[in-house]
């Protein structure tokens, strides 16, 4: 999928289905299945979460009847009930709902086609300005501050407002003129818009973060602890509670001790705690990365909060817990990349596809490694010539190894060095060249 390939999440599907109910399992596949699926990373993470807890004991997943809820864990080690555990996944996305700055971005992408098609490179800027804090409100922009509020009207009223005449006379001006630096601005009580072009411009955005924390209550991971305290408290259970916190592109997931002007998660996690002493634990994670790119990069970050005032949590559940992490597959993305390659994903229409070794390639005198995904495709007929090629850097080395005469004289399939990734190479071996296709000559 996209946190994790398609590989590893079908290898837990298959391991849940063990012990989980057909019907259970077949709403995770449909959910995973679904192109309109928006949750996907919730579903990614649930399905993770839970194989991970049955490989430390005994999981019930949503049983019938457990008070007034049906919890997402409850966990038994040996024999004994530990844990009733229910799984969330906190995003910006309704901030991006009212901000949807992105959403701009790429329509003034489209809109920008005609200059592009006219052989003209220069980049455009936008700028988006914010709405001006009410009366008796401070400008200060801080913490206890009022929120961000980008001026983008409606998407409705955008052909209206931004994508107007005038911006067509604009992009006309640009691609009869392209020398001239030139701005189109929109200011109203519901836009504050600047889009600029000039030869020194590049494509690039600039706005205030809104997504920053000013409250340690009115946010996304609050809101998402405290719906799932309310539905753990339905279930009667009087023992140790816990909620496993996961990020599903949500910048305060990313920000563990905040700044002067934006509360951190554990200052909002522990606060939330003070208040709910009916929830043991918090547990928080989401997927970092290294310097460098790839797989092999990434890691989790996950930490443990506990609630002093809380029902203990047994020592035997504590030191469980701690190995969630390492049961685990292996990360592929961070969340925020997966949230880019599901968007991808549906508008290529290739949302069975996991990430492939495409563009990736080892060549030599006498050996090809290349994506076997990719052969497969050449040979299948659905990429053609020159898109493989492009992949390799516009060489073709097949075609030079039929040039020089030489022949394949072995053919294997190399596994990935992350063994969860959803492609492997295929390396040809070449040998000396043959006077089945070459000229004769003198060996040596």
């Amino acid at each position: 999928m996209a946190l994790f390939s398609r590989r590893a999440v079908q290898l837990m599907l298959d391991e849940n289905a063990q012990w989980l109910s057909a019907k259970q399992t077949a709403r995770h596949i449909a959910a995973l299945n679904s192109t309109l699926n928006q949750a996907a990373l919730s579903d990614e993470w649930e399905i993770a979460f839970l194989n991970a807890f049955s490989k430390l004991g005994t999981v019930v997943h949503e049983p019938d009847r457990v008070g007034e809820s049906k919890p997402d864990i409850i966990l038994r080690i040996n024999g004994t009930k530990v844990l009733v555990a229910d799984i969330v996944t906190a995003s910006d996305k309704d901030l991006h709902r009212i901000n949807p700055v992105e959403t701009l971005w790429d329509e003034l992408w489209n809109r920008t086609k005609r200059v592009r098609d006219a052989g003209i490179s220069t980049g455009f800027s936008l700028q988006v300005g914010a709405g001006t804090p009410k009366r008796g409100q401070s400008l200060f922009r801080g913490r206890g501050a009022q929120p961000v509020r980008l001026k983008i009207p409606e998407q409705q009223r955008w052909k209206a407002v931004i994508f107007n005449r005038g911006f067509e006379r604009f992009l006309s001006a640009v691609v009869s003129r392209p020398a001239v630096d030139r701005e189109f601005v929109v200011r109203s009580d519901e836009a504050d818009i600047r889009i600029g072009y000039g030869l020194n411009e590049s494509w690039r955005r600039e706005h205030l973060v809104y997504t920053g924390t000013p409250f340690k209550k009115k946010n996304p991971v609050h809101t998402a602890l405290r719906h799932k305290r309310d539905q753990l408290a339905k279930s009667k259970f009087t023992g140790t509670k816990g909620i496993i916190l996961c990020d599903g592109y949500c910048a305060l997931m990313q920000d563990r001790s905040g700044s002067w002007a934006s509360f951190g998660l554990d200052e909002v996690v522990k606060e939330f705690l003070r208040e709910h002493q009916s929830i043991s634990f918090v547990a928080a994670i989401t997927i970092s990365g290294r310097r460098g790119i790839g797989p092999k990069n990434l890691y989790y970050d996950f930490t443990v909060y506990t609630n002093r005032r809380g029902t203990p949590i047994p020592a035997e559940l504590d030191k469980a817990i701690m190995k969630l992490p390492d049961l685990l597959p292996r990360p592929m993305n961070t969340p925020q990349n997966a949230l880019n390659e599901l968007d991808w994903l549906r508008k290529t229409n290739a949302w069975n596809q996991g990430m492939s070794h495409a563009g990736g390639y080892s060549l030599s005198s006498r050996r090809v490694k290349v994506s076997s995904r990719n052969v497969l495709q050449l040979l299948a007929g659905t990429l053609g010539v020159q898109q493989f090629q492009a992949g390799l850097g516009g060489r073709n080395p097949f075609a030079e190894k039929l040039l020089r005469g030489q022949l394949i004289k072995s053919v294997l399939i190399e596994p990935s060095e992350v063994a969860e990734e959803d492609d492997d190479w295929i390396v040809f071996e070449f040998g000396e060249p043959d006077p089945a296709i070459s000229p004769f000559r003198q060996r040596p």
